[in-house]
């Protein structure tokens, strides 16, 4: 008995040619059918990357920061001091580093010193130290 012969890889590329199994000719065939789910794919990417990227943190909504109290000790209105928190990312549960720490009132102090100009940087840190939910940064 003899061995069948095995094709060589010319001869595998023939014979997936012939019964249309290549890709280039299976494209061709689905080419709408391609184009619409890499479509669809995008704009769920997009959609998702919009999503998460233009979704506000919205500080009176923070239930460790009782905006009331602390707009009252710094003597400016609650919606002056929310306005004011927005931009800052604070670290919940967490002590945060000096840098964090700097960069952030370096964007929350100068807003509210325009509420009241009276507002310093000690008097911030005492009060927003009064009302941290881990309690005291500075002992």
């Amino acid at each position: 008995m003899t061995e069948p012969v095995k094709p060589g890889l010319a001869g595998r590329r023939r014979l997936h040619a012939v019964r249309g199994r290549s890709g280039v000719a299976w494209f061709r065939r689905n080419r709408f059918q391609v184009t619409q789910n890499l479509a669809k794919k995008l704009r769920t990417v997009f959609f998702t990357l919009v999503f998460f990227l233009v979704t506000p943190v919205v500080a009176d909504q923070d239930p460790n920061r009782p905006t009331d109290r602390i707009a009252a000790d710094l003597g400016i209105e609650e919606d002056v001091f929310i306005e004011c928190f927005k931009p800052v990312n604070p670290e919940p549960d967490k002590y945060p580093s000096g840098q964090e720490q700097r960069a952030n009132k370096a964007i929350l102090l100068p807003c509210l010193q325009k509420a009241n100009p009276a507002i310093s940087n000690e008097r911030l840190d005492r009060v927003m130290d009064k009302y941290r939910p881990e309690g005291a940064f500075r002992k």
